[in-house]
């Protein structure tokens, strides 16, 4: 095995090793870390990073919304930011609870 083998081997282990444990968890892209249970804040990040923060925060039954009123569909989610959520961010709704975030285009926004 070279040595580059063997570090590429090392850092897909400690990669998988790192999901492992409890409490806290890391919200995706290196955010701050995210609580189990309460809602974050993800007014001002990208559509598909704020879902994915969501979901490391135990939420997945996740909608969104055109903020602009025109009902867009939001098909690429990394080309919206999120403009508003509810329940709002702190709050400890039930995990199956509907969270909407609302989005509007890259470039709309006034974050």
């Amino acid at each position: 095995m070279t040595s580059r083998t063997a570090a590429a081997a090392l850092l897909a282990t400690v990669a998988a090793l790192a999901g492992c444990g409890g409490g806290a968890t890391e919200a995706p892209a290196g955010r701050a870390e995210v609580q189990e249970g309460v809602l974050p804040d993800v007014v001002c990040m990208d559509l598909q990073l704020a879902q994915d923060t969501m979901q490391a925060a135990g939420f997945f039954n996740l909608a969104s919304q055109d903020g602009t009123g025109k009902d867009r569909s939001q098909i690429l989610d990394r080309n919206w930011v999120v403009t508003g959520q509810q329940p709002s961010a702190g709050e400890k709704p039930a995990s199956k609870a509907a969270v909407v975030l609302t989005a509007v285009k890259d470039g709309e926004d006034n974050c």
